[in-house]
């Protein structure tokens, strides 16, 4: 997130700020045309002075005292009027340089961004200076034309500068909302994101527990139908030993399978007692040849079936004459 821009305003002059030095230099002003317009200011002065000390005196004897002293005045400003001339326009002068120092020094530490508003402020200062030293000329008031035009170039100046600050304040603060509102919409998407993905894992987790119990339930149908056939297993195997088991029993005689030498011997037999009831020969030929292959008949595989399919009918027979 943005910082927010913690610069401080700019200061703007205004009149009310402006006014006492621009008095100041009005005061100025007035005492250097007193002193350029002396030639005149000073036999009237003297004329009032007279009247004033004489009045004190004598009385004014009807206005003939001030008539008096006003035409000795005049008398001696005319007698004396280069004199009094050039006493004034030296005291303009340094009415001037004191007036320039003065407001020069108070225009630094009051106000020196007056200097930075007008970029040829100082030389207006400087010129308004040397006009005041110049007999007559310095009559006009020069100080004071110029600080108004330099407050009123810094006041213009200063507005500018303030409405673009303002300006660029308000631009800050929306930028800043803009990306504050960004920021939330972010931080909402996120969230949203956070909540979807911990739904999914959720349902993730809640397949997988019943696919885990399906399974779980599968394997125990699987281990009852297992059980199941093992019981059953187990069941037929007790039958089938009950049956062998009865089978053999001595009391009833079961015939047992006879195999290819039991075969051979009840055949030597049998044609032993034959040839010595008849007188014939013992050397008679056995009943049962080989094969091409030189296998004998009852070593064959069908032989064997049938053996074997003889002797599992035995056992069901046998077993019903002992229930029986």
């Amino acid at each position: 997130m943005p910082q927010r821009n913690n610069r401080e305003a700019p200061s703007v002059m205004t009149w009310p700020k402006a006014s006492p030095i621009i008095i100041a230099a009005g005061i100025v002003d007035l005492a250097r045309l007193f002193f350029q317009m002396f030639w005149f200011f000073g036999p009237a002065l003297a004329a009032l002075y007279c009247t004033s000390k004489v009045s004190d005196v004598l009385g004014s004897l009807g206005g003939a005292t001030a008539v008096v002293c006003s035409a000795g005045a005049v008398a001696a400003g005319v007698a004396a009027a280069g004199a009094i001339a050039l006493f004034g326009v030296v005291l303009s002068m340094a009415c001037g340089l004191l007036g320039f120092i003065g407001l020069g020094f108070w225009l630094i530490a009051k106000n020196p961004q007056i200097f930075r508003a007008n970029a040829s402020g100082f030389i207006w200062f400087m010129g308004s200076f040397m006009i005041s030293e110049i007999p007559f000329l310095g009559a006009l008031p020069v100080f004071t034309t110029t600080l108004i035009k330099l407050y009123r170039t810094q006041i213009r100046v200063e507005t500018a500068a303030y409405k673009k600050f303002q300006s660029e304040q308000a631009a800050a603060q929306l930028q800043e909302r803009q990306q504050q509102q960004a920021a939330q919409l972010a931080e909402l998407h996120v969230a949203q994101q956070i909540q979807s993905i911990a739904q999914q894992a959720a349902q993730v987790d809640m397949v997988q527990q019943e696919e885990g119990d399906e399974e779980v339930s599968g394997q125990q149908k699987i281990g009852r139908e297992t059980r199941k056939d093992a019981v059953q297993m187990e069941a037929k195997q007790q039958v089938r030993g009950e049956v062998v088991t009865e089978g053999l029993q001595p009391s009833v005689p079961m015939q047992q399978p006879r195999g290819p030498a039991a075969i051979d011997s009840e055949y030597e037999r049998q044609r032993r007692s034959q040839n010595i009831m008849s007188g014939g020969s013992t050397s008679s030929e056995h009943p049962f040849k080989k094969d091409s292959a030189g296998q004998a008949p009852y070593k064959t595989p069908s032989y064997m079936a049938a053996n074997d399919a003889r002797f599992e009918q035995e056992i069901p027979e046998e077993k019903k004459r002992r229930t029986a």
